[in-house]
Formats: structure tokens, C-alpha cells, sequence
């Protein structure tokens, strides 16, 4: 089959150069290397979404180059020896191996042309098997047939170096991407059950660009069998995967409403024990903060902190972050068994369903715990700056939230929006940050101790324990609050005696704390001691009935 001629690109001087010097390797190659029918020439294309964007408009510097009769590794060697007799600057050769849990079902060679980094594969031929998504057989393909096993039309696109073209092996994709329009290149029943992953990939390509979806691609995953495919063969890290790039997308509530509609939802955020509740109230969440943030940009971006503030610590981007936290909302307060532990319901989706990063779930966790917080500080106004500042040290305190506490903020206007209410504004919740930035407090889960708990403790006379952290936190941290903001306070310098002399001051009713903390803790022991007792007792029993 002769390829459809598409358009020519415009490309820019980089690769421009890229792909001059890749016609130059084929042409040395030639010299030394003879063509016949077992031996075809060496014809270079790039392929997939480098394409699709050059010919939307968009930019993009990943380059995947596919060969037709070498190997990306024997290809990616001769160039960079082209280059080093050229007198030109090399990097090494590296190999990303096969790996299909990152959809790598052939080893990509790597290195640098033109300053680029560019990935070197070999045109492929697939075959699966029933039970998983990684293919059974992967060959050296024509170039119809690796267009063929892409995800959909607009990826199997490739641009030949050598006659300067767009290449549409399929025969729709050049017109899928003028019609808006993503669909599969074969059935959509044979795509999916191949690869069920490309169900998901289906729906983030159609809300990244906000085509639309081909009627027949949908039908088919809303199929049983299709759906049943991709609880079975896709690992939950490739579901975590996909998910992730939807929400920090361009489209992350259409993404999840396409989920609720085509019946994926439970499939994607399904985990063992976690309660089944209807997720419109998460959908109409995510909606209510896609129009604040998308309705008042200026205003979102102060809401958020200039977004880089926002962002969570280790737990990803505040789109990710936000946008996940809103698809979960429905599982605000839900707690599930986990050995003798009782952790919430979102974290477990987010760490066994997604197989995304304890810091994720931990910060999402918080977020949904600094809800009470808001509500309190939102319905009241002219706040006490001790209460303000303990409210924020304590959201952020919490792991791996930190700067991302603002986040709180939008996530429970958002809420209200989704519960219907019409009289919903801004302003109180724009008021409540200027007034926290106006007292110095959006950093007050960073702030330090005046005093050495150990110190403390030994000028008091108090035995160490876990109430000496008590006493810093519900002591020593409001009497630095309410010397109003630090970087203004003068005596800075001494503010650690003058804290202890204020301890001091206040060490009958210190040590009374402490005296209490210290009972309750050994109560508790001994409680503890008596279950793990009587626990014994029972396992010792059920052996001897066994």
C-alpha cells in the first residue's frame, strides 16, 4: 500500500537539522551498505505526536524516530558516529529497555542530535495474547502495519525525512485531526481488547484537545467485555499512569465525566473495601472548580498561591493534586479497615487503585481535613491572629501538604458550588488569604520553636514524653503568635529567654498539663496491656479447639 501524500511541515532550524543530518546517515549507510529485495533501503520517518502537533499548531520536542530496516540501537550508533566524523559534539547511546508497565514493548535507543534529544525505535508488527496487554511477538513491521497497531488515527501519522511529507497509512487520520475527531485506526473492539489501555488513552486525547469522540469508539468501551479487558489486563500503575495525565490536562472534568458516562469510573477508582457511593457530587466538584479557576484566572492564580506555591510537597502538581482530590470527593470522611489501622477511603484509592505516591494521598488527606478549618474560617470575618495562624500551621503541618494548604481553599468553594447554592462568591475566600498574607501567617506551619523542648522540660522540672511536643504546640507556638509578625519583631534575638521566662511564668499550670498527659498515657498502657492479654488468651484458646 502506497501512503497517502499529506502536507508539508513547517519546521523549525532545529529540526530542520535533525533531519538533514539523518538524511545524510541513510545516504553514508548506502554507500556501504547494499539494497535489493532482502535488503530494502533505509527509509527514516518520524512518527505520532510529533506529527499531530506540528500540524495543529502546537509545539513539541519529542522526537521518535522509526526506522524501516535497522534496529533504533543500530540506527542511533551510526548517527552519532556520522557526527563524530563530521567533528561534531556526541553523547552516548542510551537504551531504555523493555518495559511494558511504561509501554515499552521494544527497546528505544536515546541520544542527542541538533540539541535535541531524540528516542530511535524500528517500525513494529504486534500480536497479543488473551490475557495481557503486552504483546506476545514484536516484529519489524511495514509502515502500514505499525500505523495500524497505534491508538488512534491521529497518532499514526509519520512525516518522511527523505520526500518531506505527511504520511496517512490509515487513510483517516489527516481527516480525523481536521474533523476533530479521535478514534481507533482498526475496529475500536479489536484496539481495546489488544491493548484495553488505550481506552483511557482514547478519553485523555479526547479532552486534551476536546475533540470529539467517535461514536463507535465509545460504544465499544462501554462494552462488558472490553471493560472487564481492562480491569484484567492493564496493571493499576498504568491506570495511576493515565489518570495523572488527564487531570493535569487541559480537560480534567470532561475526563472525569466521559469515565462516569462510558461506566469506567468504578473500574479506575475501584479498591478493596472502600464504600460504593454515586460520584455525581465528585463530578459536579471538579465542574464548580474548573469554572472558578477557568471563570477568574487573575483571581484563581492568587487563590492558588501564583500556582508554583500551590503545588504540593512531593505530591505532584496542583493541577493533579486539586483535580484528584475533587474526583475523590465523594469519599470526603469515609474510613476503611486496613489491619488495625482506619485510614481514609481516598487514601486507599489513591495508593492501591492509581498506585500513586504515599505523598499524594497523604497531602489529599489533608486537604479534605483542612475542610473543617475553612468552613470555620470562611463564615466568620476579623480573626484572631493566634487562631488564624494555628488553623494554617495546623493544615499545613500535615504530611506532605505544606504550601499546598491553599489548595483547601478553592476545594471548599468548589464544594459549595457543587451542593447548588447560587450565592456562592470569591471575594470571602480572596478576603481570608489577603488578610493571612496581611499578618505574615501563610507560613506558619514552617514556624519553629522559640525554645528547646528538652530545655524546657528540665527548667520545669517535667520528665520527658510526647507532652513536651504538646506544650510546644499549645503553649509556645501561640505566645509566638500573638507577638505579631516575626520578621517586624525586634527582639528576635531574645526571644528564646524571654519565651522561657513567659514558661516560667506559667509553670503550675505547664506542669498540671503535663501531670494529666503523663496519667492518660499510662491508662492508656495499661488498657493496651490488658487488650494484647486478653488477645493472647483467645489465639491460645482457638489452638487448643484447632
Amino acid at each position: 500500500m502506497s501512503s497517502p501524500q499529506g502536507p508539508q511541515l513547517n519546521l523549525t532550524p532545529q529540526e530542520e537539522e535533525v533531519c538533514e543530518v539523518l538524511r545524510q546517515v541513510v545516504h553514508t549507510l548506502s554507500m556501504t551498505q547494499k539494497s535489493d529485495r532482502m535488503n530494502p533501503p533505509l527509509v527514516i520517518r518520524i512518527a505520532g505526536g510529533w506529527v499531530r502537533d506540528k500540524l495543529l499548531g502546537l509545539a513539541c520536542h519529542d522526537l521518535d524516530i522509526a526506522a524501516s530496516s535497522m534496529t533504533g540501537a543500530e540506527l542511533a550508533e551510526a548517527v552519532v558516529q556520522w557526527l563524530e566524523a563530521q567533528g561534531k559534539e556526541t553523547r552516548s547511546v542510551g537504551k531504555i529497555s523493555v518495559n511494558p508497565e511504561r509501554s515499552k514493548h521494544l527497546e528505544t535507543a536515546t541520544t542527542w542530535v541538533a540539541g535535541l534529544p531524540i528516542d530511535f525505535v524500528h517500525l513494529r508488527n504486534e500480536t497479543y495474547g488473551e490475557d495481557s496487554r503486552i504483546p506476545t511477538t514484536v516484529a519489524f513491521g511495514t509502515p502500514e502495519q505499525d500505523a495500524y497497531r497505534r491508538d488512534i488515527t491521529i497518532n499514526a501519522l509519520f512525516y518522511n525525512i527523505h520526500s518531506r511529507q505527511v504520511e496517512d497509512f490509515v487513510g483517516t487520520g489527516l481527516k480525523d485531526l481536521r474533523d476533530h475527531r479521535v478514534r481507533t485506526p482498526l475496529p475500536p473492539i479489536e484496539t481495546f481488547m489488544d491493548d484495553p489501555l488505550r481506552i483511557l488513552r482514547c478519553i485523555r486525547f479526547t479532552c486534551r484537545f476536546h475533540f470529539a469522540l467517535d461514536p463507535a469508539t465509545y460504544e465499544a468501551m462501554c462494552l462488558p467485555q472490553v471493560q472487564e479487558a481492562l480491569a484484567r489486563k492493564i496493571s493499576r500503575e498504568r491506570i495511576g499512569v493515565e489518570v495523572t495525565k488527564m487531570l493535569r490536562g487541559p480537560g480534567p472534568t470532561e475526563a472525569l465525566k466521559l469515565l462516569h458516562r462510558a461506566g469506567l469510573f468504578p473500574i479506575v477508582f475501584e479498591a478493596a473495601g472502600v464504600p460504593i457511593i454515586d460520584p455525581k457530587v465528585s463530578l459536579d466538584t471538579a465542574t464548580a472548580l474548573y469554572k472558578i479557576i477557568q471563570g477568574s484566572p487573575e483571581d484563581a492564580k492568587v487563590l492558588l498561591g501564583m500556582v508554583g506555591s500551590g503545588d504540593a510537597e512531593g505530591a505532584g502538581s496542583w493541577e493533579e493534586t486539586i483535580y484528584l482530590a475533587a474526583a475523590l470527593w465523594h469519599l470526603r470522611g469515609q474510613d476503611v479497615s486496613r489491619g488495625k489501622k482506619e485510614i481514609s477511603a481516598a487514601s486507599v484509592v489513591i495508593k492501591e487503585s492509581l498506585k500513586l505516591s504515599n505523598a499524594q494521598a497523604d497531602c489529599i488527606t489533608g486537604l479534605f481535613l483542612a475542610q473543617t478549618h475553612v468552613e470555620e474560617l470562611i463564615q466568620t470575618t476579623g480573626h484572631d491572629r493566634v487562631k488564624l495562624g494555628l488553623a494554617i500551621r495546623e493544615m499545613g503541618r500535615h504530611p506532605h501538604v505544606g504550601p499546598a494548604w491553599r489548595l483547601a481553599l478553592p476545594l471548599h468553594l468548589a464544594g459549595r458550588m457543587a451542593q447548588g447554592s447560587s450565592e456562592i462568591s470569591l471575594e470571602p475566600y480572596l478576603d481570608l488569604l489577603k488578610e493571612i498574607e496581611e499578618q505574615d501567617l501563610s507560613h506558619t506551619y514552617e514556624l519553629k520553636y522559640a525554645i528547646d523542648g528538652k530545655a524546657m522540660a528540665k527548667a520545669l522540672g517535667i520528665p520527658l514524653g510526647f507532652w513536651i511536643r504538646d506544650i510546644l504546640e499549645n503553649y509556645v507556638i501561640p505566645w509566638q503568635l500573638a507577638r505579631g509578625p516575626l520578621i517586624q519583631d525586634t527582639e528576635r534575638d531574645n526571644l528564646g529567654p524571654l519565651c522561657m521566662k513567659w514558661i516560667m511564668e506559667k509553670q503550675e499550670e505547664i506542669k498540671a498539663y503535663a501531670e494529666k498527659a503523663g496519667q492518660k498515657a499510662k491508662e492508656a498502657a495499661v488498657a493496651d496491656a490488658e487488650r494484647r492479654k486478653k488477645e493472647k488468651q483467645t489465639r491460645k484458646k482457638q489452638h487448643i479447639h484447632d
